[in-house]
């Protein structure tokens, strides 16, 4: 048995008064001799020792009631059997309250988060006075809120109550480490650890870690699971650009990907999608969704001007409502400008390399082509050194033999600026200068180019493009069979392509786009520096293929020119509790930067965070990391008149699977290991064994205590009456 406010018990001591007392009133008194009193000595002798047998009786129970009520008030306790059997007096606790977004879950009334904060209020109501408590918030990653075990209990329950709920994902294990190396920096035998979380399941994927670092450190772990349990949730799991690019007018395109979470089939589900915060302009119904997965529905809405506009998809609200939308933001384009360098021009325009791709950039008739967004310019090779590439958005090489040095050095600075670059071979093609040049020296080609492989002519064998797994965006459209088919072109001759590692840090990895159903590559791509470059082992016209004659070609070629065109515009979209990191205008360099989170101070005068555009890595970067909540972000420039730009975070999908890990998965870190499930109206020191201290009796010696005093002054009214 142990005592939890054992210095209370100097209280016992009080049993001295009720004694001092009885002494004083036994003390000797003066004898007078009265002659009457003879008469009346019979009696008092007679009754002398039922008097004296009264007057122990009432002693006792007055200093049996003093012994009760200071042995209640120290609160003694029997020690526990496991885990957080620490023994009396003050604690080192660490308490982790997860606040990702799966802890919004609610069951039409508080969420889990609510009821997670009133256990942690409760955890720290119940300690022992002198007791030191550190206080983290957790998701994907731990924040200290109180860093180091403070005594001021007020001060750990202010931070409780002001604790917010963010958007991110969950991982139990940076908090368990964080607090695991709070205790090591401050040795107690009588530490505990309280993880107050829903138990999610795709939050525990560390437990071998998890175990080791519990065992090493025989900690005692309290996990405290605060209801509601689970729902049924739907959620928008996926927001994707459908259409190649954004024209300011034009009815474009998006893939909504809505996910049933729960464990009953989801009915009638309305999809919606909206633009710049109206209600949605388009809307679908899916029928029906199985448990676990997820339908695909696009729907349409159109930009009204150019610059960037936030999209937003939407299911009717729920249990959980954190992925209930989901946002991305578009750059909307007037013009989009390509330059398609020929390496020959033909004698007629129909016969030179860029004819058939010209025409599938700007499929409308000529009269119409001047009002067209895609606005093409076809020059020779040979007049490539006299234009400046910065007046265009993307330059497609067609067939082109070898380039002059300036026109390598000058297309070497374009895509790095964020310009796009495509390149298709042909017969003048020299394909060692280009492993040479855009290969090994710059690292900018995705692919080498190897031995030609096929007979031009048209007859014999072909190759054809795969007929499945449409993975990549460029061609995921070709999922869908209602958009017709790759598989219908013919490939009678072409380049192999050998895709090519990262050779320095402005090139990212080569990703192929696409292949022939052989399996060997059709189309790759690679990032570098800002831009994009785009290779095809085919060449753009009917020489060595004919799929310019098939239907395909025309949203393919568009697709790939909006790979190149939207390049920066991924930026615009991060998972939430990422970085943005936007290239600047030069003359944004060392403005002040206000980016306004969404949420209810979004718009507010004044409202937003305050900094300055930074020179990062040789050129001006807006960057911005207080990201925890998903939606718009609207960044405003303090130039005259201000520039805006938005740019959006998405939740973590895995976040929406409710599904908890079992309790004997989670007590297997160790044997002092607790799980609670835990409801507001529990009273937490009795789910946790009373304090994790052992049970306590306290409200047994009270009601002892009572009822002692009542007796007490029974028997005094009693002894006390006329006999």
């Amino acid at each position: 048995m142990m005592f939890l406010n054992p210095w209370l018990l100097t209280g016992v001591a009080a049993i001295a008064a009720p004694i001092v007392i009885h002494m004083l009133m036994r003390q000797k008194v003066k004898r007078i001799k009265w002659a009457a009193m003879r008469f009346l000595q019979v009696a008092v002798q007679r009754n002398e020792r039922k008097l004296r047998i009264e007057d122990l009786l009432l002693l006792l129970l007055r200093c049996l009631l003093l012994i009760l009520l200071a042995l209640a008030l120290a609160r003694p306790a029997f020690r526990a059997a496991a885990g957080f059997a620490l023994g009396g007096g003050p604690r080192t606790v660490v308490i982790a309250l997860d606040n990702s977004y799966s802890m919004g879950l609610t069951d039409g009334g508080s969420s889990r988060f609510d009821n997670g904060k009133k256990a942690a209020e409760q955890i720290v109501d119940q300690l022992p006075v002198g007791s030191q408590v550190a206080f983290l918030l957790f998701s994907d990653v731990a924040r200290p809120v109180i860093a180091e075990p403070a005594a001021d209990l007020n001060l750990v329950r202010k931070m409780i109550g002001d604790a917010a709920l963010t958007d991110r994902g969950s991982n139990v294990h940076p908090a368990l480490r964080d607090a695991l190396d709070i205790l090591k920096r401050h040795a107690s035998d009588r530490a505990e650890i309280y993880l107050i979380t829903d138990g999610q399941a795709t939050g525990w994927q560390e437990m071998a870690a998890m175990r080791r670092e519990v065992t090493d450190a025989r900690a005692h772990v309290g996990i405290v699971i605060p209801g509601p349990g689970e729902q049924p949730n739907l959620g928008v799991s996926d927001l994707a650009l459908g259409s190649a690019m954004v024209p300011v007018g034009g009815a474009t395109r998006f893939s909504i990907e809505a996910t049933n979470y729960g464990k009953e089939p989801a009915r009638n589900v309305t999809v919606g999608l909206g633009i710049d915060g109206e209600p949605p302009s388009d809307q679908a119904v899916i029928d029906s969704i199985p448990p676990g997965e997820g339908r695909r529905v696009s729907l349409f809405v159109r930009a009204r001007t150019a610059g960037y506009h936030a999209v937003t998809a939407q299911l009717p609200p729920d249990h959980l409502a954190a992925d209930d939308r989901r946002t991305m933001v578009v750059r909307a384009v007037e013009e989009v400008r390509v330059l398609l360098v020929a390496g020959d021009m033909g004698t007629t325009p129909r016969e030179g390399d860029a004819f058939f791709i010209e025409h599938a950039l700007a499929p409308v008739a000529a009269e119409d082509r001047g009002r067209y967004y895609i606005k093409t310019r076809v020059v020779p090779v040979g007049d490539l050194g006299g234009l400046k590439l910065a007046d265009f958005d993307a330059v497609l090489l067609v067939n082109v033999p070898r380039l002059e040095q300036g026109s390598v050095a000058d297309l070497e600075k374009f895509v790095r600026d964020g310009g796009g670059l495509m390149i298709f071979p042909g017969e003048k093609t020299d394909a060692s200068f280009y492993n040479d040049t855009f290969g090994k020296s710059l690292g900018l080609l995705p692919a080498a180019m190897g031995a030609p492989w096929g007979d031009s002519g048209g007859k014999g064998k072909f190759r054809l493009l795969q007929a499945a797994a449409y993975t990549h965006p460029m061609v995921s459209i070709w999922q869908d069979p209602a958009a017709g088919t790759l598989t219908t072109a013919h490939f009678y001759k072409g380049l192999a392509l050998e895709p090519l590692s990262a050779e320095n840090k402005e090139a990212g990895q080569a990703v192929t786009v696409l292949n022939y159903g052989d399996g060997s590559p059709a189309i790759v791509e690679r990032t570098w520096g800002s831009g994009r470059v785009i290779e095809f082992s085919s060449t753009g016209n009917a020489a060595w293929n004919d799929l310019p004659a098939h239907p395909a070609f025309v949203p393919l070629m568009q697709r790939a020119l909006g790979r190149l065109v939207t390049r920066r515009d991924e930026a615009l979209i991060i998972p939430v509790g990422g970085t943005f990191a936007y290239p600047a205008q030069p003359d944004w360099l060392y403005k002040e930067m206000t980016v306004t989170k969404p949420g209810p101070t979004s718009g507010s005068p004044g409202a937003g965070d305050k900094s300055k555009v930074e020179l990062i890595g040789g050129a001006p970067l807006l960057q911005y990391g207080d990201t925890d909540h998903a939606g718009t972000y609207e960044v405003t420039i303090a130039t005259q008149p201000p520039a805006k730009m938005n740019f959006a975070t998405q939740t973590d999908p895995e976040e929406s699977k409710l599904d908890p890990l079992p309790d004997a998965d989670i007590k297997t870190l160790g044997v002092g290991t607790q799980v609670i499930h835990w409801e507001p109206e529990a009273d937490m020191r009795q789910a946790l064994g009373f304090s994790g201290s052992g049970r306590e009796f306290w409200t047994l010696l009270a009601t002892l205590a009572l009822g002692v005093a009542c007796c007490e002054t029974f028997l005094a009214g009693r002894f006390s009456a006329s006999k």
